[in-house]
C-alpha cells in the first residue's frame, strides 16, 4: 500500500472520528457505547499519529475541502421554482401589420417551507407563492409599445389528494390581487379569496405528464372565488353610462377542462403528445362571458410545444374588461 492510500484510509477514518463525535453518548444503530468508544480511541490515534507527522493545519485544510464544505454546500436549500399557470408566448401577426399583437404569458411558484421543517411540514402545510404576469404587446403599431400589462401576486395552500379512476386530485385555498400597475382613471385592479378543486380521469394506458400535458386523460377544475377591491372598475362603469358591474363580467368563479392525446391526431406518433383546454367564468352575467380554448402540441425533444388560443368574449385583459374581442393566435408554450 503506498503512502497516499494509507493516507486516504486514514483520512476517511477521521471523517468518521468527526461524524461520529456528537453520537458517542448512547448506543447508533448497531454499535453499542462500548463499540463506540473503541473506534474513537482508533481514529483518535490515527489523527493524533498523522498531526505529528503532517500538522494539524495540513490536514485540516485537506478536510475542509474534502469533507466539510461539500457537505454545507449540500445543505444549502435550493430554489425550487416551479410553473404555475401556463407559460406561452402566441402573436396574431407580424410586424408591418397594424394589427398584429404579441401575448405572453410568464407564471412561477416557490414553495416556502422545506420538508425538513417539524412545525410546518410540506403535506401540513404546503404553502406557495406565486407571480404570473400577462401583457400584451402591439408590435405593429409605430415604436412597438405595450398595451398594457396584468400583474397577478397570489399565495395559497396546495393540498393534493390521492386517488385513482375518477378522483379528486388538488384542493388549494388562496388570495391573489390583480392589477394593470396604472393610477388614476386607467386604473384597473381587484382581489380574490379562493377555493380550487382540481379533478382527474386516469387513461387506460398511464399517460406521462409532461410540462404543460396532464398525466390524465381527461382532468378538469372548479374555481370559486369572493372578490373585493374592484371599486375602479365599477366607477368606470358609472362613468361611460353602463349599469352593469366589474363582476357581471368577470364573474364568481371558473370552470375548465382538458383532454389529452385526442383521437385521430393521436394514431401518428410525432403528434401524439398533444392536449386541448378549455376555461370560461361562470355566475356572470349570461351575455358577459368568454371562452378560452387552447391546443398544445409537444416538439420532439423539447420543452417547448406548438400553441393555438381562440379567444371569445370580454375580460381578457384588465384595462379593457368591458370590451367584447374575438381573437386566434399562434405560437410557442413551454415549461421549465
Amino acid at each position: 500500500m503506498n503512502m497516499m492510500s494509507a493516507f486516504n484510509i486514514q483520512l476517511i477514518l477521521l471523517s468518521a472520528f468527526l461524524i461520529l463525535l456528537p453520537v458517542r453518548a448512547g448506543a447508533v444503530g448497531q454499535f453499542t457505547t462500548e463499540e463506540l468508544e473503541k473506534l474513537e480511541a482508533t481514529i483518535q490515534n490515527v489523527y493524533e499519529n498523522e498531526s505529528a507527522k503532517r500538522g494539524k493545519e495540513a490536514i485540516w485544510a485537506e478536510m475542509k475541502g474534502a469533507l466539510l464544505e461539500p457537505m454545507a454546500e449540500a445543505e444549502k436549500p435550493g430554489l425550487d421554482f416551479q410553473p404555475h399557470k401556463l407559460n406561452y408566448f402566441i402573436a396574431n401577426g407580424l410586424p408591418g401589420d397594424p394589427a398584429a399583437q404579441v401575448k405572453f404569458q410568464i407564471s412561477a411558484k416557490y414553495q416556502v417551507f422545506e420538508g425538513s421543517l417539524n412545525i410546518f411540514k410540506r403535506d401540513y402545510f404546503p404553502l406557495y407563492m406565486a407571480y404570473t404576469q400577462k401583457s400584451f404587446w402591439n408590435i405593429g403599431k409605430p415604436s412597438a409599445p405595450f398595451e398594457e400589462n396584468n400583474y397577478n401576486p397570489e399565495l395559497f395552500l396546495d393540498y393534493k389528494v390521492k386517488g385513482s379512476g375518477i378522483y379528486l386530485d388538488h384542493v388549494v385555498i388562496g388570495g391573489e390581487h390583480e392589477s394593470n400597475g396604472r393610477d388614476g382613471a386607467e386604473s384597473r385592479s381587484w382581489n380574490r379569496l379562493y377555493l380550487l378543486f382540481s379533478f382527474g380521469i386516469e387513461a387506460k394506458n398511464e399517460l406521462e405528464g409532461k410540462g404543460v400535458l396532464r398525466k390524465e386523460k381527461y382532468s378538469a377544475y372548479l374555481k370559486l372565488w369572493q372578490a373585493y377591491g374592484y371599486e375602479d372598475q365599477d366607477d368606470y362603469l358609472t362613468s361611460i353610462g353602463h349599469n352593469e358591474k366589474f363582476l357581471d363580467y368577470a364573474g364568481r368563479g371558473e370552470v375548465g377542462f382538458s383532454i389529452r392525446e385526442l383521437p385521430y391526431l393521436s394514431n401518428m406518433a410525432w403528434l401524439k403528445n398533444n392536449q386541448l383546454d378549455f376555461k370560461t367564468r361562470i355566475f356572470r352575467d349570461w351575455d358577459k362571458g368568454s371562452i378560452e380554448i387552447g391546443y398544445h402540441q409537444n416538439i420532439p425533444y423539447t420543452n417547448f410545444f406548438l400553441y393555438v388560443q381562440y379567444w371569445d368574449g370580454y375580460g381578457e385583459s384588465l384595462q379593457k374588461f368591458s370590451s367584447q374581442e374575438t381573437k386566434w393566435k399562434g405560437g410557442l408554450s413551454f415549461f421549465y
